[in-house]
């Protein structure tokens, strides 16, 4: 039978497909046992020569620890952490320690022999803020004997002629100084020569217990009394 015509006869080609199906069958059966030994063969040279990396890898040792390093506790031996507060030191300025009472004389030409008591206190509702009130009296002979001829001079004629007055102040304390500045004037009726306060500046005094004070006036009740004097205020 040549090729064009077993093309053409299925029954032929069936038989053939058959055939040589048998033979590869037959075949396979009697390779396929010496395969299987020869592969197992090839994969135990493979791992003895070590080409196979079958082997786990080490486990990463952990670091040691930096030298003098406190021992690391487990977690039931490790004593609980406790917080400790952080305490804040109140602000202080050069007016911390010298709240207090204060007087001191001195002698104003355009009023006489003058007196001025001085309080300071920190103010309890603003840091670094201050309060402080202030009496000023002042004795002039001249105005003792120009007032005596207008009428008599009784306790109430003493005490004008003294001019008192007193003020109320507020300020900040600033490097070196506080300024303070007047809140409220306190002046009798009939009193003459009066001044009212308009600021005072405190400053530290080199001796314990002291401060320099300096202080201004409001110039529409007398401008010629009134204006400005300065003064070393003793704590009492």
């Amino acid at each position: 039978m040549t090729y064009e015509e077993w093309k053409k006869d299925t029954k032929a080609q069936k038989k053939t497909w058959i055939l040589a199906g048998l033979v590869c069958a037959i075949l396979g059966c009697m390779w396929l046992p010496s395969m299987m030994k020869r592969a197992e063969a090839m994969r135990a040279d493979l791992n003895k020569s070590g080409s196979v990396h079958t082997t786990a890898y080490p486990t990463p040792a952990k670091p040691a620890p930096p030298p003098n390093a406190p021992p690391v506790l487990p977690d039931s031996r490790r004593a609980p952490m406790t917080l400790t507060p952080v305490v804040i030191p109140p602000l202080t300025d050069d007016f911390t320690g010298q709240v207090g009472h204060y007087s001191a004389q001195v002698n104003l030409p355009s009023k006489g022999m003058c007196k001025l008591n001085f309080t300071l206190k920190a103010d309890s509702h603003k840091a670094g803020f201050y309060l402080g009130s202030s009496e000023l009296a002042c004795f002039n002979m001249a105005d003792i004997v120009k007032h005596s001829k207008m009428g008599p001079v009784g306790p109430m004629g003493n005490g004008m002629i003294m001019n008192p007055t007193a003020a109320t102040f507020e300020g900040q304390a600033g490097p070196g100084q506080l300024v303070m500045r007047a809140t409220d004037n306190i002046i009798p009726p009939g009193t003459f020569k009066a001044c009212e306060m308009r600021s005072i500046t405190l400053k530290p005094y080199p001796e314990d217990r002291k401060l320099s004070a300096r202080w201004e006036e409001e110039k529409k009740q007398d401008p010629d009394a009134c204006g400005e004097g300065a003064v070393i205020l003793s704590r009492q």
